[in-house]
């Protein structure tokens, strides 16, 4: 088996971070401002750390964060809220989060965002292969496709 071939496989098996904490690349919010006209007054609800809230700050924008956990050293002010069972900030009219992937919780944020009258911008920054389901199809995408 070659080395490239254990490596993807491992990934697999190994053991998730805590609160499936995993910080979005500061690049990641920069790629979306050059192809997305960015809304000001954002809501980021699985803000971790603070990671993109922080770089949406650097660009200007209003950022609401919150978490359903508090973790050591953030980056900015972050509400302790629970995403799928809290109303929609003030001002808040967009969403832009990386959110957890355990347990369907991407999806489920996808579909709460979705059932938000309120928001009219959701940027959700799944990994490639999420877009690779049918179940989400079905869910999601036949409904409301990404562009």
């Amino acid at each position: 088996m070659s080395d490239y071939f254990k490596a993807i496989v491992g990934r697999e098996n190994r053991k998730r971070n805590d609160n499936d904490f995993y910080p979005t690349p500061g690049l990641a919010l920069h790629a979306l401002a050059r192809v997305c006209d960015i809304p000001t007054n954002i809501w980021e609800p699985a803000a971790g750390r603070g990671h993109i809230a922080k770089e949406l700050e650097k660009i200007g924008k209003n950022v609401y964060a919150s978490d359903l956990n508090t973790y050591n050293n953030p980056l900015v002010s972050i509400h302790i809220a629970d995403f799928l069972n809290s109303e929609t900030p003030k001002k808040c009219d967009s969403i832009i989060t990386n959110p957890p992937y355990m347990h369907n919780m991407a999806e489920n944020f996808i579909l709460n965002a979705l059932s938000r009258e309120e928001i009219t911008f959701i940027a959700m920054l799944c990994r490639m292969q999420f877009i690779n389901s049918e179940r989400r199809y079905k869910n999601i995408y036949s409904q409301s496709p990404p562009n």
